[in-house]
Formats: C-alpha cells, sequence, structure tokens
C-alpha cells in the first residue's frame, strides 16, 4: 500500500503533513530488508511495507485497518501488546516477542517501536521495525542446551574416573582372595561370590559410561553443536572380567 492510499485512509485521523512524508518514504521503505509497520495510536495498522507483508504471510495492503495484534501469538504472555503501544507512545519500547504468521506458524520477532508526532508535537501512532530473528534464537538455545549437555558430560566423566579406579582395585583383590582361599567354607565361597557379581556389574555400568564420556561438543560456524560420534564406536574390548 503506498503513501497515497494511506492518505485516502487515514486523511481524517492523522496530520496530513505527516502523511504527505510517510507518502514520499514509502518508496524506501519498500526496499527495506526489515518489516516496517506503521500504525495508528489504538494499534491499527495504516502501512506495512512488503518486507512486514512477507514476513506474516500476508498479501499486499491486507492488514491495512486490522489490529496489528493479528501477528502476535496468543502464546505471547497476556498484556505485552498493551505494553508495547504504552510504551512505544511514550518514548518507545524495544525487545523480542513470539510472532505468529498468516498460516498459523510461529517466529520469534525482535521489534523496535517509536512514536511519530504531528505538527504540534503530540503521537500520531507509532512505527515499528521488526526483524525475524528466528534462526538466531534457534543457535543462541542450541547454545545454551549444548554448554548445559557438557557440564552433564563433565559430571559423568568425573563418576567415571572416580568409580573405575577403586572397582578395578576390588576386582583385583577379589581375585587374589579366590586364590588363596581355595578351600574356603561355603559361607565364604558364596561371600566371595557376591562380591565378584556386584563387581563385574559395575564394571559394566563403568563400560556404558565410557561410550558416554566420549561424546564431546564442537564449536563449529553456528555454536557448539554435540558430537555425537563417539557414542557410536564400539567400546575398547573387555578387560574386566573376572574368572
Amino acid at each position: 500500500m503506498g503513501g497515497a492510499a494511506i492518505i485516502t485512509a487515514w486523511r481524517g485521523n492523522v496530520d496530513p503533513n505527516l502523511l504527505w512524508t510517510a507518502e514520499r518514504c514509502s518508496a524506501l521503505l519498500a526496499h527495506l530488508w526489515d518489516g516496517v509497520a506503521l500504525t495508528s495510536c489504538n494499534g491499527l495498522v495504516m502501512y506495512a511495507n512488503p518486507a512486514f507483508e512477507r514476513m506474516f504471510g500476508y498479501r499486499e495492503g491486507e492488514l491495512t485497518g486490522c489490529s496489528i495484534s493479528l501477528v502476535h501469538s496468543p502464546y505471547e504472555f497476556a498484556g505485552l501488546g498493551e505494553r508495547i503501544r504504552t510504551e512505544a507512545l511514550a518514548g518507545g519500547w524495544s525487545g523480542e516477542f513470539l510472532g505468529i504468521r498468516k498460516d498459523g506458524s510461529e517466529l520469534m520477532v525482535a521489534l523496535r517501536a517509536t512514536p511519530f508526532r504531528g505538527g504540534d508535537g503530540r503521537s500520531q501512532g507509532i512505527v515499528g521495525v521488526y526483524r525475524d530473528v528466528t534462526a538466531q534464537t534457534h543457535v543462541e538455545q542450541e547454545r545454551i542446551r549444548s554448554a548445559q549437555f557438557e557440564g552433564v558430560l563433565q559430571t559423568v566423566r568425573r563418576v567415571n574416573h572416580e568409580v573405575n579406579n577403586p572397582l578395578h582395585a576390588l576386582m583385583g583383590a577379589v581375585e587374589l582372595l579366590q586364590m588363596c582361599t581355595p578351600e574356603a567354607s561355603s559361607e565364604v565361597s558364596a561371600a566371595i561370590a557376591v562380591i565378584r557379581d556386584s563387581c563385574q556389574q559395575l564394571a559394566a555400568l563403568t563400560k556404558s559410561l565410557a561410550r558416554v564420556v566420549r561424546m564431546a561438543t564442537t564449536e563449529t560456524p553456528v555454536g557448539l553443536m554435540l558430537d555425537l560420534e563417539g557414542a557410536t564406536k564400539q567400546a575398547p574390548p573387555d578387560s574386566d572380567k573376572l574368572g
């Protein structure tokens, strides 16, 4: 929708000088990568540039006269739209919100909203500059999850090390005990068997942990990513079987 159409639709509501400026600027706004929307003080869309319409999946001019709340996800916390409008009219609002396209799909949007004023200095509406930051947000979330997972891996590595060392010492002691007591009573032999079986169970557990601790995070152009290759490798041959 060009500036002339804006003047036709809003001549009685907005300073004509301001609309003339909008008409002159509409050609420039049409070529911006960022979405730009001009809304009235009560939140109705007066103008949306092509980038804004593409971002939210609307046809040219389809949003004109509609509430700007159409592009706010219903899952966003209640009152955000009113807060943006109030703070923007008071001086400005900047932040991110969960947006929704015409087809119902969601996106993360960075918005900077400021008031535009008429010749008398009073606010006539709001100019909002919108940018789709869904991809950047996803990368940041993946980076956070990877960092959290790396912390878990560090704990698993430490536990595996602290369990594995005394376990091997205990396994050696059991073998030595079996060798030194070939004619032990049935009660002693049963106790040794229980210890041996418990050691073998712990050995199986540390073997599983060994697969996990080979997982790591790798720095990539888009941030930290999990390296799962090590987790699929075969564990080293058993060296912890008891006779």
